[in-house]
């Protein structure tokens, strides 16, 4: 259950991490 969870909140950081890199491209690119 404990590395379920764990592993939940790493691909929730992996995601937000990934959605800031694009959002600060973006951010550049303009």
């Amino acid at each position: 259950m404990k590395d379920k969870y764990i592993c939940v909140l790493v691909l929730m950081a992996c995601v937000t991490i990934l959605e800031a890199i694009a959002l600060f491209k973006n951010i550049d690119g303009q």
